[in-house]
């Protein structure tokens, strides 16, 4: 029987995301083109490499040639390599340049988490915490933008607040083993404090997060 998601938060649909690009269909998806692509393990290891490099905005486009060099094949294995790309979109050729900046976010997201996973042996538990505080900030900054220059100052305020409390959440809830694991007396109980609204958050390394909204 299949559990129900209940997406009543922000959030929570953020969650559902990350859920699904690290482990879930979207994460197998892209896995199952990149296997398409460079059957390889070595050959795929250095193309997801090379796609982050040429990832960041600002940069300028690959040279065709020099991923030929950096993936040690022949003309014709990454012509038709990059072919295929082009062909799924996730990333621009035009024949000489090769240009992943115009690709979906979901496919960059993706990249990013499987380079610094496989290449990077990262911590899972971190690399997770980094691809939902990339979101929440994403989205955030997508809400202020859409608002008039009035009422952008107040929303960043909240946004910022929102940020906070959301990615002190999803460390905790992801990553129970960042807790510190100390011995002695329970710590003492944080005093009352008269504020509108507040919300006190478990953080690692013993940290007390109070966000208020005033």
């Amino acid at each position: 029987m299949k559990s129900v998601l209940a997406l009543d938060s922000y959030l929570a649909c953020e969650r559902l995301y990350v859920d699904e690009l690290m482990g879930g269909r979207l994460n197998r998806y892209f896995s199952s083109v990149l296997e398409h692509v460079a059957p390889e393990p070595e050959t795929r290891a250095s193309v997801i490499r090379l796609l982050c490099e040429a990832a960041p905005e600002g940069k300028r486009p690959a040279q065709f040639e020099s991923w030929r060099r950096r993936l040690k094949l022949d003309s014709a294995a990454v012509e038709q390599l990059v072919r295929l790309l082009h062909i799924q979109e996730l990333i621009n050729c035009d024949g000489e340049t090769i240009d992943i900046t115009g690709s979906s976010t979901l496919w960059q997201d993706y990249l990013k988490s499987r380079f610094r996973l496989d290449a990077l042996r990262e911590p899972r538990a971190l690399v997770v915490a980094d691809v939902m505080a990339d979101a929440l900030k994403a989205g955030a900054a997508n809400h202020r933008a859409s608002l008039s220059p009035r009422r952008q100052p107040a929303a960043a305020r909240v946004a910022r607040q929102i940020q906070f409390a959301a990615v002190c959440q999803v460390v905790c809830l992801i990553s129970p083993n960042l807790r510190p694991r100390t011995k002695g007396p329970p710590p003492k109980k944080q005093p009352p404090v008269s504020t509108p609204t507040q919300t006190l958050y478990a953080c690692p390394r013993s940290f007390i997060l109070r966000v208020g909204c005033h």
